[in-house]
């Protein structure tokens, strides 16, 4: 392992996702204080996906052709740019619904995540993969925390400091991308879209893990996002608190995962098989806190659920991550997590609808146990009718044309 490049790497992810959950609960927060409207609320989440898929299928077949690093500092200029105009129009008092919509969509457009983790492999031995992977996102998820208990702070004490805040976390986590120090590689700039399009899918057919992993990312994120769109009123009016128990709320989770990373890097590397199967539990467990979410009644109760959902989180996130790092090609590692992505966002905006809709109909318990239940009941009928007895032939090492 090159521990300078990969500690900065570390460092930029933490970093960057501490600015990036911080600007989505400020933006999150500034259109639930101009509307109070769930409808509104479900509106921002759908402009946020709808710009991250747009984004993975227009561009991410491309992320191969440029080094990973200068995909990230564009990434990270790109979100930059959107909230400097953003923190302008509101020292001239002229923020608006539809500007802080088309802020939202727009640094949704965004390839950091995809080119950290094609990276990854470049500057880390096989062996100490996973231990990486796991260091980097208990890293992420730290910063997350530090990212919504602040967010729920400045939040009360104005706007355009929270805005300035994020601009400064963006300067600073493109100064460490730009000192790590990426090997040179091979990369043909002539390649067509469609060429690379083809690349980044066809591997999903030749490695039938990945058809499996596809299904319950996308199942996965279709309740994470019907559930999150109203994670701020559901903390607001079902548990009865405000910025700061919204801020507490949304951190349990992290800090659950941090546990879950902790005692995930104290296992023995298991075999595929037992892998596959511990990923499992950690989706059905994670399905079954929604349930038990719709139950809590107040913030000690849902903290304590989340707290556990976010236990299950690194045991699917990193072994996962893994199966893709050690099966995709270094060639078109990029685009294929780009694709991955592109795939677990298809059913979040129909999450996003059907979260927001059920809410406002229904309320926000009936909508949880609903998402739960099914969640719940797709992965398990994946895994018990498509995966088990299959485990052998899951991982097909065939060559990959180039």
């Amino acid at each position: 392992m090159r521990h300078k490049d990969f500690s900065l790497l570390s460092t930029a992810l933490g970093v960057s996702t501490y600015a990036n959950h911080f600007g989505s609960f400020l933006l999150s927060w500034m259109v639930y204080d101009l509307t109070g409207s769930k409808l509104a609320m479900g509106t921002l989440w759908l402009s946020i996906i709808i710009g991250q898929m747009l984004a993975q299928f227009l561009i991410g077949p491309y992320l191969d052709r440029w080094r990973r690093k200068n995909v990230m500092i564009v990434s990270e200029m790109l979100r930059l740019v959107i909230f400097s105009v953003l923190l302008v129009f509101i020292l001239l008092g002229s923020e608006t619904l539809i500007l802080i919509y088309a802020g939202a969509f727009l640094i949704s457009i965004a390839f950091f995540e995809p080119a950290a983790n094609a990276l990854i492999p470049s500057i880390v031995d096989d062996k100490q993969l996973i231990s990486a992977n796991a260091r980097a996102t208990s890293i992420i998820q730290m910063t997350r925390i530090a990212g919504v208990l602040s967010a729920g702070l400045v939040a009360l004490l104005g706007v355009t400091l929270s805005v300035s805040l994020v601009i400064i976390l963006l300067v600073t986590s493109m100064m460490f991308i730009i000192m790590i120090n990426e090997d040179g590689r091979r990369i043909n700039h002539r390649t067509s879209w469609m060429t690379q399009f083809k690349k980044g899918s066809v591997i999903y057919l030749q490695k039938p893990v990945l058809i499996y992993l596809g299904i319950f990312m996308a199942v996965s994120n279709f309740s994470i996002f019907a559930a999150q769109a109203m994670y701020l009123p559901f903390a607001m009016e079902n548990l009865n608190g405000n910025a700061w128990t919204y801020g507490i709320f949304a951190a349990s989770w992290p800090v659950g995962y941090i546990i879950g990373a902790l005692i995930l890097g104290s296992l023995p590397d298991f075999e595929l098989s037992v892998r596959i199967k511990i990923m499992i539990a950690a989706l059905v467990l994670g399905a079954l806190t929604f349930i038990l979410l719709a139950f809590s009644g107040n913030i000690y109760t849902a903290v304590v659920v989340e707290i556990a959902a976010g236990i299950s989180g690194p045991f699917w996130n990193v072994y996962s991550t893994h199966l893709y790092q050690i099966t995709v090609p270094e060639g078109i590692r990029a685009q294929v997590f780009s694709f991955k992505i592109l795939i677990a966002r298809i059913f979040a905006p129909v999450g996003i609808l059907f979260g927001t809709f059920v809410s406002a109909a229904f309320g926000i318990e009936i909508m949880l146990m609903i998402v739960g239940t099914l969640s719940c009941t797709v992965i398990l009928l994946v895994y018990f009718i498509f995966m088990r007895g299959r485990k052998e032939k899951l991982l097909d090492r065939s060559s990959i044309g180039s």
